[in-house]
């Protein structure tokens, strides 16, 4: 296997870093609405004892829901779930990663609304009355400080923490066991990386966390692809390549735990996460329907989102509540995990940007220059 800079990055487009790879859409459904006028309606903030039964009682009338997620198991795994629990309330969806904001603002240009719940990572749209309408859910009271406002409400979520690594290609004791250990001469053009959104972020917080030096250094070691990092897992597994940074911790539960697939983690602090979070459109027809999917994508009701959530190997966003619902054998217990969010506003601060989007377009120009094409 070559080391070293990889030709791979070589004429790859820039928008790629900053919009990120593999949209995959399921359904683009529900009819242009007319715009109107924000209206509070007393639905958002129902908080009677019977509130499911009524918002159910009144979707079943509404007929559907149309939902624009980055959740790639919604599909296959979420939506059956819904449906069923919710029959005569059909959930249409869009599924999509780096192509979801960029579609719901030039929808919303155009005067074209036409989803009613928006469930994204927190800080890829600013969730505030510019799309969105404010909302009361009974989940916002569980869930950690920071991961809800009127405006949205948490889901579930991910961490990214240190080196996958396929065991049949290199040996524990040979796998990088800090952020300083990637930069050895021995690991040169062995690491790989993914093009999403996240890896922008990533290597950004360890920019942030270690240096500039570091960062540059760091954009020397590893190898990108033209993929996501669900790419590189998949790679690591089929065995062409021996690690990949940048990896979400729920794939350890869902590849090795669950099918035991040639997939190990290296655990390294501090470590990414981010969180998806629900929203409902200013514009919704559906108010029921959509507050009624709302409720449901944080619930931890036995027939709730989050048990489905949980099977998924995703981060819960409650309270009191371990951060990944496994454990990962041989490396630190999760009560030494330094997580930093996404969203967070000490590091926004700390760089000197107003707001989490600003720092994302730099670190996506960042990434975009020293990792692919430099």
């Amino acid at each position: 296997m070559p080391t070293g800079r990889s030709l791979m990055r070589r004429g790859m487009l820039v928008v790629v870093a900053l919009c990120g790879v593999g949209a995959v859409i399921a359904a683009t459904a529900g009819a242009t609405r007319s715009a109107t006028p924000l209206k509070i309606n007393p639905i958002f903030t129902y908080k009677k004892a019977d509130r499911t039964t009524y918002l159910y009682n009144c979707a079943k009338t509404e007929g559907s829901v149309t939902l624009y997620t980055s959740t790639s198991a919604m599909d296959g795994t979420l939506k059956p779930a819904f449906e069923a629990l919710y029959p005569g309330v059909k959930l249409n969806t869009y599924i999509a990663t780096g192509q979801l904001v960029p579609k719901i603002r030039q929808e919303e240009v155009a005067g074209q609304h036409i989803f009613d719940v928006y469930n994204d990572a927190m800080g890829n749209l600013s969730r505030n009355a510019q799309y969105f309408q404010p909302f009361w859910s009974p989940a916002m009271a569980g869930v950690r400080e920071g991961l809800t406002s009127p405006y949205f409400l948490a889901s579930n979520g991910y961490v990214f923490n240190g080196v996958y690594y396929n065991p049949n290609l290199v040996s524990p004791a040979d796998v990088p066991k800090t952020y300083q250990d990637l930069l050895k001469p021995q690991y040169t053009g062995k690491i790989f990386m993914g093009v999403d959104t996240q890896a922008a972020i990533m290597t950004g917080l360890l920019g942030a966390t270690f240096g500039r030096n570091y960062y540059l250094k760091l954009g020397e070691q590893v190898r990108v692809m033209n993929t996501s990092g669900r790419g590189i897992a998949d790679q690591i597994i089929a065995g062409t390549v021996p690690m990949g940074l940048e990896l979400s911790s729920s794939y350890y539960k869902r590849d090795y735990l669950d099918k035991g697939a040639p997939l190990r983690l290296q655990i390294m602090n501090p470590m990414f996460g981010t969180f998806q979070a629900s929203s409902i459109s200013k514009h919704t027809d559906k108010p029921c329907a959509s507050m009624l999917l709302v409720d449901w994508l944080s619930s931890r009701a036995a027939k709730g989102a989050i048990p489905i959530f949980a099977t998924l190997g995703n981060a819960l966003p409650f309270k009191g509540s371990d951060i990944i619902p496994f454990s990962i054998a041989g490396q630190m217990p999760q009560s030494k995990w330094v997580i930093k969010y996404q969203t967070s506003t000490e590091i926004q601060k700390k760089l000197g940007f107003k707001n989490w989007t600003q720092l994302y377009a730099y670190w996506s120009k960042q990434y975009a220059q020293h990792f692919i094409n430099g």
